[in-house]
């Protein structure tokens, strides 16, 4: 086989299917925002300083939990539904003669390529929206204090780290 042919067809697959991988692409980068953004205010070191900062922190550390939970159970979810409407494509490689281990090959550049258009995807946007997010959460909070909003690398490996593991869980099952 030539060097990038199953590079090549995992991404004419992606295109191909486009109206079952958008969905799923969506959904992939809006958790991978909401986490982002929700640890980046959690672990935001102004927000120690505000009155009631340590609950806070508290309690958005508890809803990153649970917003990576239920990102893990939406993403098998959505990923088992696509692969349930691929079956008969997955069946045609299979009968024209690809092996088991080549499709497997197929689906994991497939695999590799939404997620690292799923993580590009939602990191920017998280970083672009959270600035917005820890406004609003000034906003409500009534605080008075200057505080400022900065990129939190720590959060994006934590995300990285999260929707990776994740990922490498869907692509076992």
């Amino acid at each position: 086989m030539r060097k990038f042919f199953y590079g090549r067809l995992a991404i004419s697959n992606i295109k191909k299917n486009g109206k079952s991988y958008v969905p799923y692409m969506l959904t992939c980068i809006f958790s991978i925002m909401f986490f982002y953004i929700m640890l980046a205010i959690t672990l935001n070191p102004d927000v120690k300083l505000m009155f009631g900062g340590m609950h806070l922190q508290t309690i958005m550390g508890f809803g990153c939990g649970v917003v990576g939970v239920f990102s893990a159970i939406f993403l098998f979810y959505t990923n088992s539904f696509l692969i349930k409407t691929r079956k008969k494509e997955i069946a045609l490689f299979n009968i024209l003669g690809m092996a088991k281990q080549n499709i497997g090959k197929m689906m994991f550049l497939e695999t590799v390529f939404t997620l690292l258009i799923s993580l590009i995807a939602g990191l920017l946007s998280g970083a672009i929206l959270g600035k917005l997010a820890f406004l609003v959460v000034l906003k409500i909070l009534q605080v008075k204090i200057p505080m400022e909003y900065v990129f939190s690398t720590d959060a994006a490996l934590t995300t990285l780290g999260l929707f990776g593991g994740i990922f490498a869980v869907v692509l076992l099952c």
